[in-house]
């Protein structure tokens, strides 16, 4: 495991490791005739994190580009796989979005875009885990995946790109139960986010959106967020850096299915064996990969201390000033530029909430589409009815490495901007939110 130490002013040490709805549209397509095959799917979830492969002209996610140099892209050292079982312990569904074309591989005409086919997008129940061999001593010994299975109905005369996309479907926030923070997002990861499903969508533009929550002081459910006050009255409190806005993102994973043995992502009504007999039945099997950075911040929770009065942390939120919302899904690698942040204002979104209500070790963790961002977090004490909301933004030194072989200084923190990658873990730790918010005051 690749590791860094960097400082808040208290210590912050960062470790690199490394859907949509349920409810399917039935949409009005006209389904083609012609002899038909159904085809096994299994489908498998890899659960280790894993550094992206190293490579002089990896892209940078967006707005890293400034970060890096000695070269005209950014990559990351290949040093291993971390297990991480336990993310993905509750990842329970699979949804299934597959386009067809009309097959002209015998060369009859000139290929067309891959369009939506609503007769093959299902959602699959995982099933448990599967034992995998580990491959070159790359995986960590012990190491299995998440699995589901479901089948493809393949039509004579037709070809097929079949996407999948993995989710938590019973995950809540934290805030969800919170009186102050009702009814703002549905649990289950595919509330979370949008998939562009319609009738006539091509494989180049299908994408996913996450949502977004707009707070409101005249809402009682997001008066506290932004006052303090959870009762009808109160005046909003430090504001001016915020976008009003929440969001969740969910730990989403992505692969695309294929014939066993062979990576070619076009699946055809028949293809020849190794035998060299046609064959229409053959199965099909898909590996997911994580397209989200996973962000964890164990903060020590102390009392903010002002005049003679002591106050307890109520609540905190994590916050970031340049969250995407947005990524292709036709490739893998579309994780590698997501698009459409919250905001261009540089004000602060919040992303994960924990309530307290007493001082001590405390653990924050989310999900973001790949970013450089500002990182902050917002939090309220109290003490006997009197209240402060206070934002303060979290600050390191710079952290910086070489990639093996490529000349190429790859930069994870610089300026107080964070670089969060697809598949990467990032664990930060800050040992007083009292100097955060005393000594990194932001209004």
């Amino acid at each position: 495991m690749t590791r860094h130490k960097i400082f808040f002013g208290v210590l912050l040490s960062m470790m690199l490791l490394g859907c949509s709805h349920e409810e399917i549209d039935t949409l009005l397509v006209e389904e083609p005739e012609g002899p038909s095959m159904e085809v096994p799917i299994n489908i498998e979830i890899e659960s280790a994190w894993n550094i992206d492969d190293e490579g002089a002209t990896r892209a940078a996610p967006p707005g890293a580009g400034g970060g890096n140099s000695g070269g005209g892209g950014t990559s990351t050292v290949s040093d291993g796989w971390v297990n991480a079982e336990s993310d993905i312990a509750n990842v329970d569904k699979v949804r299934i979005v597959t386009f067809r074309r009309k097959d002209t591989s015998d060369g009859t005409g000139t290929s067309e875009p891959f369009l939506y086919d609503v007769k093959n997008d299902m959602v699959l129940n995982i099933i448990g885990w599967k034992d995998v061999a580990t491959h070159d001593g790359e995986l960590p010994s012990s190491h299995r995946h998440r699995y589901a299975t479901g089948t493809l109905n393949k039509i004579f005369g037709y070809e097929y790109r079949v996407i999948a996309l993995a989710y938590n479907s019973t995950r809540t926030v934290p805030y969800a139960s919170n009186a102050s923070y009702n009814n703002v997002l549905t649990a289950g990861e595919q509330n979370w986010f949008d998939l562009n499903i319609h009738d006539g969508l091509t494989l180049d533009e299908f994408k996913a959106t996450v949502k977004t929550q707009t707070t409101d002081d005249t809402n009682y459910d997001w008066r506290e967020y932004l006052t303090g006050n959870s009762s009808s009255t109160g005046a909003k409190e430090h504001t001016d850096q915020l976008t009003a806005k929440v969001m969740a993102c969910p730990q989403l994973f992505w692969g695309y299915c294929h014939l066993e043995g062979d990576e070619e992502p076009i699946i055809r009504f028949q293809t020849t064996n190794g035998s060299g007999d046609l064959v229409n039945d053959a199965p099909l099997t898909g590996l997911l990969y994580r397209g989200m950075a996973k962000v964890e911040l164990h903060i020590k929770l102390e009392q903010y201390h002002s005049g003679l009065v002591d106050y307890n942390v109520d609540w905190l939120g994590l916050m970031g000033d340049h969250l995407m919302t947005e990524t292709l899904l036709s490739d893998y690698d579309d994780f590698l530029s997501p698009s459409a942040p919250v905001t261009e204002d540089g004000k602060f979104t919040s992303f994960d909430f924990i309530t307290s209500a007493s001082a001590g070790d405390k653990v924050m963790e989310a999900w973001i589409l790949p970013t450089r961002t500002r990182l902050a977090i917002r939090g309220r004490t109290v003490r006997v009815g009197t209240h402060h909301v206070n934002n303060g933004q979290l600050c390191a030194g710079n952290i910086s490495y070489g990639d093996l072989g490529t000349g190429i200084i790859s930069m994870d923190v610089d300026n107080n901007y964070f670089t969060f990658r697809r598949n990467h873990k990032y664990v930060l730790n800050c040992s007083s939110s009292e100097n955060i918010f005393k000594n990194h005051e932001i209004d």
